[in-house]
């Protein structure tokens, strides 16, 4: 039991220092005190996801294959070394580069950290999804205190939040090699060599799950155009004439937000009642770009909220699909291909309409995308639940 009890605690920690809490208030901040432009920021995010897109199938490969937590080690490094790249080289080619790295890291996380989370806990009789669910609301109330002392360390030195987030994802990388190595598993050397059959046989896996392909698709629509717009609260706040002090306090709030999103979660999922308030969220972006302070902040609340309740409801979907351990970070890293391919297109339609049209008319669609998406999930899972 007690046992037990250390694995469940190292697992909440390492899930609290593999955050950037710091940085999410003062990255927009710091790329425009170095004259990055909105399509810059934008395109930076394009790079990330490209190249979480190029690594994602061969990470997951190399997880079942190797070792799941070889490649969560690989991720940890690899943010670290972004955060520094921002701090010793800022200027476009090393944002760049820091954007390819976090990319790379994103696709080596993917799937092998749940999956080797999984089989420690059933090693020890632990309900990883009751697990998860805890540590996502310890992870945001961690997020919460960091976010609410970002703006002032920026304020103190503009590279002090980069800093100390290599900092934690180095304690993250000491914590997890003190974890066990799971490389030696029987269960790996039973992966088929043949990388295009494993492909071929985890993507029908996942296409077979309509309920999955649906729940994927409208997640991911709406976290990929929430993730863009994240980028600009920064800019959205300052215009609304909110001081820089102020904005530490409004990040700070997201932990709290995303651990009402989680509890909101465990309360209602699959209720009428909270797919009737999914509908809430897109009127969220007209509130953004309303000028008024009141409606900025109500939008706000709104996308945080909303944000932990879609990845929470989209992860655990995925891990109750999962039926073969043997391929399971696979599955998971196809899952997560999916997502990357349509958030890259996402993002390279909100890249090029950042340049055309102009910043409220992007917001309008980003709107009007999402009421959309929001419709024909609610349609079809409504029309299921009647069945």
């Amino acid at each position: 039991m007690q046992k037990t009890h250390f694995t469940a605690r190292k697992i909440i920690l390492f899930e609290s220092l593999s955050t950037q809490a710091l940085i999410t208030s003062t990255k927009t901040l710091y790329l425009l005190h170095f004259l990055m432009q909105s399509a810059d920021i934008s395109f930076f995010k394009l790079v990330f996801t490209f190249f979480s897109f190029a690594f994602e199938l061969p990470s997951g490969y190399f997880s079942d294959r190797y070792g799941n937590r070889r490649a969560v080690l690989l991720s940890r490094i690899l943010i670290a070394s972004s955060m520094l790249f921002y701090c010793v080289l800022p200027s476009f080619a090393g944002f760049l580069t820091a954007n390819l790295l976090l990319g790379i890291a994103d696709a080596w996380e993917s799937g092998a950290k749940d999956s080797y989370f999984l089989k420690q806990c059933l090693l020890q009789k632990l309900d990883y999804q009751k697990l998860k669910v805890r540590a996502a609301k310890y992870t945001y109330a961690v997020n919460f205190f960091l976010a609410l002392v970002s703006t002032t360390l920026f304020q103190a030195s503009i590279y002090l939040p980069l800093l100390l987030t290599a900092l934690f994802y180095i304690a993250a990388t000491a914590l997890l090699l003190a974890m066990p190595d799971d490389a030696a598993q029987p269960e790996q050397n039973k992966l088929p060599k043949n990388f295009f059959f494993t492909s071929k046989l985890v993507l029908k896996q996942i296409l077979r799950r309509r309920a999955l392909v649906l729940e994927m698709l409208f997640c991911t629509t709406c976290t990929s155009i929430l993730i863009s717009n994240f980028d600009f609260f920064s800019m959205i706040f300052e215009s609304a004439g909110i001081s820089v002090s102020m904005i530490g306090v409004i990040y700070a709030s997201f932990g709290i937000l995303n651990i009402i999103g989680v509890k909101f979660y465990e309360k209602t999922r699959a209720s009428r009642f909270s797919s009737a308030v999914l509908l809430l969220m897109p009127f969220s972006f007209l509130f953004l770009v309303s000028r008024s302070v009141t409606l900025i902040l109500l939008g706000v609340c709104f996308q945080e909220i909303f944000f932990s309740y879609y990845n929470i409801h989209l992860n655990i979907s995925v891990l109750n699909s999962i039926e073969d351990l043997q391929n399971s970070s696979y599955f998971q890293s196809m899952v997560s291909l999916i997502n990357v391919v349509l958030r890259i297109v996402l993002t390279a339609i909100i890249t090029l309409a950042f340049k055309v049209f102009p910043f409220g008319a992007v917001y309008g669609g980003f709107a009007a995308v999402t009421l959309c998406a929001t419709c024909i999930y609610l349609r079809h899972t409504l029309v299921k639940d009647k069945s």
